[in-house]
């Protein structure tokens, strides 16, 4: 997801270079949003516009990914202000975990990937994130969320009025916990919005 082309070359470098052919063209990056210092590139929004379905595709969309680069940029600071941090080997278990739940090899990975415009690189670097974006909700919002006992009978009310087994009580209480997690979740990243800079250029 990540492609970051530098624009900043030092003149003397630059003059090194050989000239490209007349007549070649080649497509220019350049920053759209600075979060906390950290550039946000148009390449990186291509690239994720570039995984959205045709007819998926709205007008939101652009903004949606956009925001959804911020929000990654603000996780990703946030997991290095505690130190956490990930592996090779944790991407490399959780490739083999992403396989095993698709049925497919290393083969039919790359397929997959290359149909939603992912190089194994980057797809490694996208598992990267996820986990220490897990592991940093886990840290600092999980704790902070709790389901009751009277939260799970009143939702179990909803759906039935037999008495619940103990697994379909603990169903319940995953199906809660998710959507206080998605919540508390989207709390976080509202306030941690609100007390970064975060600068998007026309």
């Amino acid at each position: 997801m990540k492609t970051i082309c530098v624009l900043v070359v030092l003149g003397a470098v630059a003059a090194a270079d050989p000239q490209p052919p007349i007549g070649s063209t080649a497509t220019l990056d350049h920053e759209i949003a600075v979060v906390e210092r950290t550039p946000v590139w148009q390449s990186q929004l291509d690239e994720l516009l570039a995984r959205v379905p045709a007819q998926d595709f709205n007008p939101n969309q652009k903004k949606a990914a956009l925001d959804s680069l911020i929000d990654n940029v603000l996780i990703q600071h946030t997991a290095d202000q505690h130190q956490i941090e990930t592996n090779d080997a944790e991407i490399d278990a959780a490739i083999k975990e992403v396989e095993q739940q698709n049925r497919i090899d290393d083969a039919g990975l790359d397929k997959a990937l290359s149909e939603q415009h992912f190089t194994r690189a980057q797809y490694r670097d996208e598992l990267g994130r996820q986990i220490r974006a897990q592991r940093l909700f886990q840290q600092i919002i999980a704790p902070k969320v709790s389901i009751s006992e009277a939260e799970i009978d009143a939702a179990w009310a909803k759906q039935s009025k037999d008495t619940p087994t103990s697994e379909q009580r603990e169903q319940v209480r995953q199906a809660l916990w998710s959507q206080k997690m998605g919540v508390a979740t989207t709390d976080w990243l509202a306030k941690r919005r609100a007390g970064a800079h975060i600068e998007v250029k026309p």
